[in-house]
């Protein structure tokens, strides 16, 4: 039932209408429409809407809600002072607010998005102190950027130093390394965790056509890029790298390179027909659906490749292709718990309180923000957030946002109950949170909900509904 889709399939190749363009648009590049936002698509269009959010404008309102959040800010050596519990905590409730309150939407979600694909864990021992740096200086800058610059930023990042321990990488041959022989201690050997994610989940992807050779001489290029202590930022160390001559994907590096051998890799990798095509398949993953069509993928990935990794040009080719406005790609995609939480916020104009109540909920339906322990962060297909437990916990937060999430957020009933009539109600609730599409059922579980009459406890029981429809866990 909940695997159903609500059009049929005998309508999926068909060119969406205008109106569900415009709705499209908003479902997918924003965390969920709010009415104004409607409202706005309407009058600019999906082209100059899309292009005001490629446009980024300061956000005043926005940065007077986080003002009250000290860790999104601190440095690393100062947040080294905190737990990664207090790190956590915080960052969740910037995370949330962001995706709630934030007007520039389209970034927040690439933000998401590239958190993700250069995933980092908060309880990796010694990450907790970089991961506000990391989000704020790495990520968010350019998130809407150059590719190239964004993957240079994460890997002289000591976040992604210290959780794929590459600050711990010596060349065996490195003096550092003899040095600590010659003194009896442990022997200084090289780590090929970074190498080995950078080729793997970064740039080419997991089949991208590299060996084992190949992460072994990458992970030895990277040498001595470190820092000296927890807390501390990004140095290279000549005395820890390996200076040998090098070949990585028929890359030779001769001896002596030094730091411009790690340099020179990333920008060989950023703009590498391989590297092109893998984030061109995540994006389109991403926007378009789990298995999206192959020649959208290509044409992606060209206009991807032809502009020096540009993340917009990407954006634009897919946003405006034939392909994304299709039937079949409307409700083609399962809203993670973030966009299923955040989501249901916006659709109703709520208040959020406590955003921890809201992180708490977002982890119990399977997605701890920020804590996510394999490299490849948290999936972006259905199939990863759909089961029969994971069905009940997204029904179980409905109900409990229908009730205020033990005071976590705010619901406005009032608009409701100014509807008067059950038939208002449930018309307004299909148009606002189910895109004015409803299966026959749903409308008339909402009928029956309803009761043929308008109080806050049957407009909490009809949210309740509708938040957990098969309708609205798809974007």
């Amino acid at each position: 039932m909940f695997l159903g889709s609500v059009g049929g399939a005998a309508a999926a190749d068909r060119a969406l209408p205008r109106s569900d363009v415009r709705l499209l648009f908003l479902k997918r590049f924003t965390f969920g429409a709010r009415a104004r936002d409607v409202e706005r698509i309407r009058v600019a269009g999906p082209r100059a809407w899309l292009e005001e959010q490629l446009h980024l404008e300061r956000d005043a309102a926005l940065e007077a809600r986080l003002s009250d959040l000290s860790v999104p800010g601190m440095s690393s050596s100062t947040a080294r002072g905190r737990s990664s519990r207090v790190v956590a905590a915080q960052m969740q409730a910037q995370k949330i607010l962001r995706a709630v309150y934030g007007e520039n939407q389209l970034h927040e979600v690439m933000v998401d998005f590239w958190m993700n694909h250069f995933n980092v864990n908060v309880d990796k021992e010694g990450v907790a102190p970089y991961l506000a740096e990391y989000e704020r200086e790495v990520i968010r800058p350019h998130a809407l950027g150059r590719f190239g610059d964004m993957l240079r930023a994460v890997a002289r990042s000591g976040a992604m130093l210290v959780y794929l321990d590459n600050w711990m990488s010596f060349g065996p041959e490195s003096p550092a390394a003899r040095s600590a022989l010659r003194a009896g201690n442990s022997p200084r050997t090289l780590n090929e965790n970074y190498a080995r994610e950078l080729l793997e989940l970064h740039t080419l992807g997991v089949d991208g056509g590299y060996t084992q050779k190949d992460v072994e001489e990458a992970a030895r290029v990277l040498t001595g890029w470190t820092v000296p202590r927890i807390g501390e930022r990004f140095e290279f160390d000549e005395s820890r790298h390996d200076d040998e001559s090098k070949t990585v994907l028929g890359l030779r590096f001769p001896a002596g390179g030094g730091a411009e051998e790690g340099e020179r890799l990333l920008r060989y990798l950023a703009t590498h027909p391989t590297t092109c095509e893998f984030i061109a398949r995540k994006l389109c993953r991403r926007f378009v659906s789990d298995d999206p069509p192959r020649a959208l993928v290509y044409r992606v990935a060209s206009a991807f490749q032809g502009s020096g990794g540009d993340i917009p040009t990407a954006l634009r080719e897919l946003a405006l292709s034939p392909e994304f406005a299709r039937r079949s790609v409307w409700r083609a995609k399962v809203k993670s718990p973030l966009e299923l939480a955040v989501s249901a916020v916006r659709a109703v104009d709520a208040e959020v309180r406590d955003p921890a109540l809201l992180a708490a909920e977002i982890e119990g339906m399977g997605q701890a923000l920020y804590k996510c322990a394999p490299p490849t962060g948290y999936p972006d297909t259905g199939q990863a957030w759909l089961s029969p437990g994971s069905f009940l916990k997204r029904v179980s937060f409905a109900a409990d946002f229908a009730d205020g999430l033990g005071r976590g957020v705010r619901v406005p009933l009032e608009p409701f109950l100014a509807l008067k009539s059950a038939d208002r109600v449930e018309r307004v609730l299909v148009e606002r949170l189910l895109d004015n599409e409803a299966a026959a059922a749903t409308r008339h579980s909402l009928l029956g909900t309803l009761q043929g009459k308008v109080s806050a406890t049957t407009v909490r029981e009809a949210l309740r509904l509708t938040l957990g429809s098969p309708e609205f866990q798809k974007r």
